[in-house]
């Protein structure tokens, strides 16, 4: 082989390399979706019966005009629409397009409130899931 011929080979190799890693790159997403998927099917009480999300009639610009709080209000509505596992893309799909580091903020106080916990810490460009946690005050009764 002359030297043109392994210039070409390399060149060869590389773009077949290339094709490769774009062909596993798009394998390991829909592998991560179906994950996501299979997640919040297992976790959900009511199985593979999932309700179709209902957006709040309220817009981002409307509650970014209520003031204080209106965030976490809107982001409590939406969770409880969820009753299994779910995302921060499932709730900006409910509520609309927020600020990434508002909804973190929020989702933080939520964490810090009990409200809600982690259910997987992301990866990469997979986001953390979440769920709503379910409160249950016990009584000790003295006697």
């Amino acid at each position: 082989m002359n030297l043109n011929e392994l210039v070409n080979l390399k060149e060869i190799k590389i773009k077949q390399r290339n094709e490769m890693l774009q062909s596993v790159e798009q394998i390991t997403k829909e592998l991560e979706a179906l994950d996501t998927v299979l997640s919040m099917l297992q976790k959900t009480d009511v199985g593979i019966n999932i309700t179709p999300i209902q957006h709040p009639t309220t817009t981002i610009e409307q509650s970014q005009a209520e003031g204080y709080g209106s965030l976490t209000k809107n982001v409590k509505r939406a969770i409880s629409q969820f009753p299994g596992i779910w995302d921060k893309n499932d709730i900006m799909a409910s509520i609309g397009k927020v600020d990434d580091g508002s909804l973190a903020g929020c989702f933080n106080r939520l964490i810090k409130q009990r409200y809600i916990e982690i259910v997987q810490k992301g990866s990469g460009r997979r986001p953390a899931t979440y769920r709503k946690i379910n409160n249950v005050t016990i009584f000790n009764k003295k006697e």
